[in-house]
């Protein structure tokens, strides 16, 4: 492990929260699909917040147990375990756990980039829905962008912005209150996808927003849906 990624650890283990703008980007079999954008929230230990502005209205959100996905042009949310999830945004979660690239990842690639330094870390556990993760590093050893490699051979690319880190976040933000009349389905794991008869739309689509196990997973590091009660209250 190199002295750039000790001085990486060192910055995110000091942080408690933060608050990114996102440009996300999914590429699958070399077609990448139209960029998605908005605001990112996360907070120890685990909690993130996806809020969309293109697709507005949209909504990720996970209070480290359970991830709520919500559609807003069907008025649909899925509710997915996070130990099920095979998302593509949980791999940034390792942002906010505890940061230990050495424990985590067994090997480093390492180039420079102008005045960053792009880096990009193999798993040791290989049964994660990942490849590798590749993380672009500024000088002040902030995370700029984050390529996940799916172990299908897909691409998400995360770019962040205009990072604050340390702001006082609600609770509340981490809480998935479903708006009036929000149809919910419980979703299940990416291998249960497989076994099943097909996939829904929305993977079969390979959205940006269809892949919620590769989060989770790097945390330590869709498949019948099943109807759940949806309420205008948290769940």
């Amino acid at each position: 492990q190199t002295p750039l990624l000790k001085e990486v650890e060192k910055r995110y283990n000091a942080t408690s929260t933060l608050q990114a703008n996102f440009t996300e980007t999914f590429t699958d079999r070399g077609r990448a699909r139209t960029p998605q954008r908005g605001v990112l929230y996360m907070k120890k230990p685990g909690r993130t917040r996806w809020e969309y502005t293109a697709p507005a209205g949209d909504l990720f959100v996970s209070d480290g147990k359970t991830a709520y996905d919500y559609d807003k042009r069907k008025n649909e949310a899925d509710r997915i375990p996070i130990k099920e999830t095979d998302d593509m945004r949980i791999p940034l979660s390792f942002l906010l756990g505890t940061l230990d690239f050495q424990k985590d990842f067994e090997r480093f690639e390492s180039k420079p980039d102008g005045a960053n330094q792009i880096v990009t870390a193999h798993p040791r556990n290989k049964k994660l829905l990942f490849q590798s993760i590749t993380m672009t590093i500024a000088p002040d050893y902030s995370i700029r962008k984050v390529t996940v490699l799916g172990q299908e051979g897909s691409t998400m690319d995360y770019v962040l912005e205009a990072e604050q880190r340390n702001v006082k976040l609600a609770d509340s933000l981490f809480q998935f209150q479903a708006p009036p009349g929000a149809q919910g389905r419980r979703k299940n794991s990416q291998k249960e996808i497989g076994r099943s008869q097909g996939c829904t739309r929305r993977h079969n689509e390979c959205s940006a927003r269809c892949s919620a196990s590769c989060r989770a997973e790097a945390v330590v590091l869709l498949a019948a849906p099943h109807q759940f009660p949806i309420a205008s209250a948290s769940l």
